[in-house]
């Protein structure tokens, strides 16, 4: 069976799926978006998700229809027509079709909505063995990082030039010097029995596998400090590493031209993978 999605009320195969040319996710980047983890059959932190999409509808004034219960039987409909039991659920949801116009419509269309699915090998990522390099670049995206908007150039351009320069991925730096987040996830720095992060306080935007890390560091004796790390001191970070739902825990070896700690992943960031790992498995099994 041709792998399915759902767009606006209907299911299909991915090769029939159109989005009309007014609709101001494409002219406008007038929409949001979530991807949640599917590991081992379960949906990990999908609440959470779902919160995060409520508040960043909320914050672009986009008018969604759909209760959220009737949105999560639509999530696992989709993933058991694609057998989908480790990957990604992606959702985007617009402000809809309405002819171009730059003011948001009084009153709004109908909200667009469209899910997709990914497959991801959790459990075969080879550089979770052997870590990643990241170039840092200052931060030019807008001020609502927060909000998880499709309007993701920046972020495209920076991950696209640390390729072009042999890393696998890049890290904001904010005005004050202070390692942001990279591209698509949140930053880790970790220095003695300290981890740093950037404070979640509007400009970054606060990932939910951050929210599951944190609930984990306690496990591991480090005390956090959400004040971001100097970019200057690069050179005094045991450890480093990313998270995000389609890496979990990712290691960070190589900062610009600077090698973290011994250049291999560090005994925290591979305990904090193995419990992230856990933690997931704590969730119930949704698809079989």
């Amino acid at each position: 069976m041709p792998e399915q999605i759902y767009l606006n009320g209907k299911f299909m195969p991915r090769q029939y799926a159109f989005q009309h040319v007014e609709d101001r996710g494409n002219q406008f980047a007038d929409a949001v978006y979530e991807a949640i983890a599917v590991y081992d059959g379960r949906l990990v932190d999908e609440d959470a998700h779902l919160k995060r999409m409520e508040f960043s509808l909320g914050e672009l004034r986009i008018e969604f229809y759909m209760p959220m219960q009737a949105l999560k039987l639509l999530i696992r409909d989709l993933l058991k027509r694609n057998k989908m039991t480790n990957g990604m659920l992606y959702m985007q949801i617009s402000r809809g079709v309405k002819t171009r116009d730059h003011a948001i419509p009084i009153p709004q269309p109908k909200a667009g909505i469209y899910m997709a699915t990914k497959f991801i090998n959790y459990a075969g990522n080879p550089n979770h063995t052997k870590g990643i390099s990241v170039m840092l670049t200052p931060d030019t995206r807008w001020a609502r990082p927060d909000i998880k908007s499709v309007g993701l150039l920046p972020n495209i351009l920076a991950k696209s030039d640390a390729i072009k320069h042999g890393h696998q991925d890049a890290v904001f730096v904010d005005e004050h010097g202070k390692l942001r987040e990279g591209t698509s996830n949140n930053f880790y720095a970790i220095c003695g029995n300290k981890i740093y992060q950037y404070p979640a306080n509007g400009s970054i935007l606060a990932g939910i596998t951050r929210a599951g890390i944190d609930s984990l560091i306690a496990q591991t004796g480090l005390t956090k400090i959400a004040d971001g790390f100097p970019a200057s001191d690069l050179d005094k970070i045991d450890e480093a590493f990313l998270t995000s739902s389609s890496m979990f825990v990712m290691p960070v070896v190589k900062i610009d031209q600077q090698m973290i700690g011994q250049g291999i992943p560090g005994s925290y960031s591979k305990q904090l993978l193995a419990n992230y790992r856990s933690y997931a498995l704590d969730f119930p099994v949704e698809i079989h």
